[in-house]
């Protein structure tokens, strides 16, 4: 990818993205806020930016009753260093997990591979504690266990993040719609 094609190739990434799984993740968002979930968004560098985010925007921004519950796993640096620390940077999103997660929530994983060992863990542990997952992810590896996948096409990090953002704000919109009907 060079500087003069980067609105050509976001354009071209942008036009692939699946609405249908798009509306899907806010069929499953809305559905974990109205059994009194709460939905857990976690990613790495701006990944991890998109993430929060998206908890942010959703927490604030789509007013509903019951209020949506967010909390990005990426959000706490003393966390973030002492999982890392103590039982390494592959549980920072797991171990905060397993020890805040429910069944009734909702894991959003953001990733331009999604094959960091952190994703990968918090994936699994989501899967034990029997939660639905939502992955936004550049390239998807298909034997990951989630609830819906969300693939960008594109592991070119520069694009990945836009998209991410592009499907974060389509998601505020529609869960607007969904709350609003």
């Amino acid at each position: 990818m060079s500087s003069s094609n980067y609105f050509q190739d976001l354009q071209y990434i942008l036009a692939r993205i699946d609405l249908t799984q798009l509306a899907a993740a806010a069929s499953v968002i809305n559905g974990a806020r109205l059994a009194g979930g709460t939905i857990f968004t976690c990613g790495n560098g701006g990944a991890a930016a998109e993430a929060s985010h998206f908890a942010a925007d959703l927490g604030k921004n789509v007013r509903a009753l019951p209020p949506f519950r967010t909390i990005c796993l990426a959000d706490s640096v003393p966390a973030i260093t002492a999982y890392s620390n103590d039982e390494g940077v592959e549980q920072v999103f797991s171990s905060q997990l397993h020890r805040h997660g429910r069944s009734s929530d909702l894991l959003i994983a953001y990733s331009g591979s999604g094959m960091s060992a952190n994703i990968v863990e918090v994936i699994k542990i989501a899967e034990v504690l029997d939660m639905s997952v939502i992955a936004i992810f550049g390239d998807f590896p298909v034997w990951l266990p989630v609830t819906v996948q969300v693939k960008l096409g594109t592991t070119v990090y520069e694009l990945n993040e836009t998209a991410m953002s592009a499907c974060n704000h389509y998601l505020i919109t529609a869960l607007r719609d969904l709350v609003s009907a």
